[in-house]
């Protein structure tokens, strides 16, 4: 079964390196100091446990939505684009918040964003490789 297209090196652009390292680190930078931010500005046990929710349900119950959606308008990069600067507002307003409700709804656009994000992310990187190649290539991306 080794076709000439198993053998096809397919190289991803170095702008897609880039963006998963700045979305990884951005992502996982500022998702650590939420809970004690939203604690900062006299959060209850209540509220920090819906943004934790929230932050958690979000992204993964909407991603068949913009899976499809993605997958119909296949334009990705868009839609990569226009998640990313949403989430980038969203996070950058997070440090402006004045109280643990704006926070919780900055936390859902956030999460809707992230959601946008996710499968489209994934269909692009799908894009760049051959099936038989994807694992070889994803790892590369995941390093």
């Amino acid at each position: 079964m080794n076709s000439g297209e198993d053998k096809e090196e397919i190289n991803p652009p170095t702008e897609l390196y880039a963006y998963h390292a700045t979305n990884s680190f951005a992502q996982d930078t500022a998702q650590s100091y939420l809970s004690y931010f939203a604690v900062r500005l006299g959060a209850s046990f209540e509220q920090i446990a819906w943004m934790n929710s929230l932050m958690n349900l979000l992204p993964y119950s909407l991603q068949y939505f913009w899976g499809w959606i993605s997958d119909k308008k296949s334009i990705r990069t868009y839609w990569i684009i226009a998640g990313s600067i949403l989430a980038s507002l969203a996070l950058y307003f997070m440090s402006k918040v004045q109280n643990p409700n704006e926070m919780i709804f900055l936390v859902i656009v956030y999460s809707v964003a992230h959601s946008i994000i996710i499968p489209t992310w994934s269909a692009l990187q799908g894009d760049w490789m051959t099936p038989s190649r994807r694992g070889s290539t994803l790892s590369r991306f995941h390093v």
